[in-house]
């Protein structure tokens, strides 16, 4: 959209996850988690004195788990490819939620290996 701004930078997903939750998530985000990386950001998420416990959609190793439509979320995020565990996730929308709610998929380590359509995320 016309609207968005475009950031850049050069710092890795741990990076992007804790910029993330200082900046993006406005008040409860929902996370998927399915190894150490994804786990990254739900635990920054849940450190966040100024943000509401996140909605953790959690899988066992080599598992995934996506985050579902949830009431009062404006955030969902997850990783593309978990590192950890070999987990590749889809890049989409999730069903059902608000037209409002942002959608953040960490797709840095798959970048250029596996197909990712990022127009239909937000970041």
């Amino acid at each position: 959209p016309t609207d968005y701004e475009v950031a850049l930078g050069n710092g890795g997903a741990t990076l992007f996850w804790d910029m993330a939750t200082v900046s993006l998530v406005e008040k409860r985000a929902a996370t998927g988690v399915y190894g150490e990386f994804t786990r990254k950001f739900s635990s920054a998420l849940q450190r966040a004195p100024f943000l509401a416990d996140p909605a953790v959609f959690q899988a066992e190793p080599g598992k995934l788990a996506l985050p579902k439509a949830v009431s009062d979320v404006d955030t969902y995020a997850w990783a593309h490819n978990e590192t950890s565990t070999g987990v590749v996730a889809p890049v989409r929308r999730p069903n059902d939620i608000d037209d409002n709610s942002l959608v953040l998929v960490d797709a840095t380590s798959a970048a250029g290996g596996v197909a990712a359509d990022m127009s239909t995320i937000d970041a």
